[in-house]
Parts: structure tokens; sequence; C-alpha cells
């Protein structure tokens, strides 16, 4: 195996992402991975009914062959059918309130990622202080869950003006993103709060009917989830390049017993910093790149 002769450079990253996009676009995938189940089994249900030669009109039960007693709560196939086109959309709701939660956990993280990195952007002043000398002293003092709130709470409207406060300017496209972004806001509050029908209504005093739940489809679904990702994406390039850097191993090490072991030789930190961080999953770093690393931090 050729050793890795990368050296550390506080301000240029090592990955073409941060840990944070890393972990939201996991979690993209694996309901991505969830959807795609679903819809196969979707499509292959009703292909092999109709290979069967069923009719709207036949026992749900017989015709789909299965032994579930409640089958019988269906008066017919076509009692079942709507049934189940109900459950779709369910699906395509909680993709959206799922989508949308992912984003949020991952502006939270990543937006107290950048200003812990880069902490005079509170300020209007960024680079003019490098939030490593803050991470070794312990001695900021700043209230980073105002920031997260505004940026990720409210309409979309209000956190993008939180996030272009901060980190100005934000890539165009992003901003072009807004209605999708706030149409899955609100369908993620609708149904979240209210299971995807009129709360105000489902209120009324008398009121016994059921009401409708909102319908999405999947084709819309689809788009969202795609626009939830190219926002964290675009969003992600932008604070790595401008705000974060290689901040994260900083970070981690930091946290970790390591800096405070000043008897022990720079080599042997470098080769536990090496094997810690390719544990976390991480691109691996060579041993020049964590000695370098290790140097940064002790001149700080």
């Amino acid at each position: 195996m050729v050793r890795s002769t990368t050296n550390f450079n506080r301000w240029v990253a090592h990955e073409p992402s941060t840990w944070s996009l890393q972990i939201f676009n996991r979690y993209d995938s694996e309901l991505g991975i969830m959807g795609t189940a679903h819809q196969g089994a979707l499509e292959y249900t009703y292909r092999m009914l109709g290979a069967n030669g069923a009719k709207w009109s036949d026992n749900a039960r017989s015709a789909m062959g299965v032994s579930n007693q409640f089958f019988n709560y269906f008066k017919d196939l076509k009692h079942w059918s709507d049934t189940y086109h109900q459950f779709d959309n369910w699906i395509n709701l909680s993709t959206v309130l799922t989508v949308a939660s992912n984003l949020e956990t991952y502006l939270a993280a990543v937006v107290v990622l950048a200003i812990e990195s880069d902490p005079g952007v509170v300020v209007g002043a960024p680079k003019a202080v490098d939030g490593g000398t803050l991470l070794k002293n312990r001695s900021s003092r700043i209230d980073y869950q105002t920031y997260v709130m505004a940026c990720t709470r409210g309409d979309w409207n209000s956190r993008l003006a939180a996030l272009q406060r901060l980190f100005s300017p934000l890539p165009p496209v992003i901003f072009s993103r807004l209605s999708d972004l706030e149409a899955m806001r609100q369908i993620r509050n609708r149904f979240g709060h209210a299971f995807g029908r009129d709360i105000d209504a489902a209120r009324e005093h008398g009121l016994r009917e059921v009401i409708p739940i909102e319908r999405v489809s999947h084709e819309r679904a689809i788009r969202l989830k795609a626009t939830a990702g190219r926002v964290a994406r675009e969003l992600d390039r932008h604070l790595l390049a401008n705000h974060i850097g290689d901040f994260e191993p900083v970070r981690f090490y930091a946290r970790h017993q390591w800096p405070k072991e000043k008897s022990v030789a720079v080599g042997q930190r470098a080769a536990d910093l090496k094997k810690a961080v390719g544990g976390t999953g991480a691109v691996p770093r060579g041993k020049t790149y964590c000695a370098g690393l290790i140097s940064y931090w002790d001149t700080l």
C-alpha cells in the first residue's frame, strides 16, 4: 500500500463533503432504498393480479391468496385496492416528513460546525478568528442554539435569510428551490401534527365525518427528496470551501484526550489519531497528515 503524503491544511478540506452531509446522505439513501422496495412490491402485486385475471368484484382474500383473516374487512378487491392506494399516499407523506426532518438535522449540525470553525461570521467578519483557537482555549461564548433555531425554524424565507446573514453569499441554486422547500415544510407540519388533515377543521365541535387526508404523489415526494439533497449538497460545498475547511478532524482531535498528552511523542499521537479517524468511516488520513494537524494544534 502506498503511504499517504497528503499534508494537513486548515482551510482546505481533506474530503469533498462534511461528515454531517455524509450522515445526511446515508439516511437519504436508506429512505430511497425502502421506497424502492415498496414501489417494487406495489408494481409486482398489480402485475400478478392482472396476470391471474383478477376482477374488482373478486373477494380480496381469495384474489390475493392470503390467509390473513383481517382481509375479510375488505368488501371486494376494489375496496382493498383503494385502501392500498391510501397507504401508498401515506408512504409518500411519510417520505416528505422524513426528508424534511433529515434536512433540518443536517442544517442544525452544519451550522454549528461552520460557526465553530469560523466564529467571525456571527459579527460579519469571516476568518477573522480561527475557531481552532477558541476550541483549544474553550473560550467561545457563542450561543449556537440561537443561530440553529434561526436556520431551522419558521418558513424557508426566514431560514434562508438567517443562513445568508451568516454565510453570505449563498449559492443561487438554493434560493431557486425555495418553493419546493416551503412546500416540504408545510406538508411535514400538516402530516406531523394532524396526520395530513386540516387541523382547524378537525377541532370543530360536532364534526363527525372523517376529513380526507391530503394527497402527495410518488413523483412529487421524489422531487422534494431530490430538492432536499440538492440544497444540502450545495450548502455543504459552500460552507466547506469558505468557512469550514478541514475543521472536523481538528474538532475530533480536540474532543479526545490526546491533546493533553504532551509527554507523548507527536509520532505516537499521529498514529493514534490516524487509527481513530479511520475507525469513524471517514476518508483515511496518513501519518504525515495527522502529524501536521497535531503540529497545528500545538502551536495554537
